[in-house]
């Protein structure tokens, strides 16, 4: 990826940039599980978070899925809303 190019590999990554969770993911697996980054995303559909799911398995890069509605209060009235944790 450019931007680990450019900047550097950080060690954590905040993510909430409504749908584009995958083209930012696309192409940096390989560099996510060799340096062990930590991601949070906050996914806004199934669809893209089945596609994200299929991908982090495929490399085998260990994460975990929330209901980010289980633990936060209903403030803005989106349709779709959970946390991917990688690690």
């Amino acid at each position: 990826n450019k931007s680990f190019e450019m900047y550097g590999i950080p060690d954590f990554i905040k993510v909430d940039i409504e749908g584009g969770e995958q083209i930012l993911l696309d192409n940096s697996y390989v560099i996510i599980k060799e340096h062990k980054i930590r991601i949070i995303i906050e996914l806004h559909s199934l669809e893209i978070e089945n596609k994200i799911l299929r991908d982090l398995k495929k490399f085998e890069i260990k994460y975990k899925v929330i209901d980010s509605y289980k633990y936060t209060r209903e403030i803005r009235k989106v349709k779709y809303m959970k946390w991917l944790i990688i690690n």
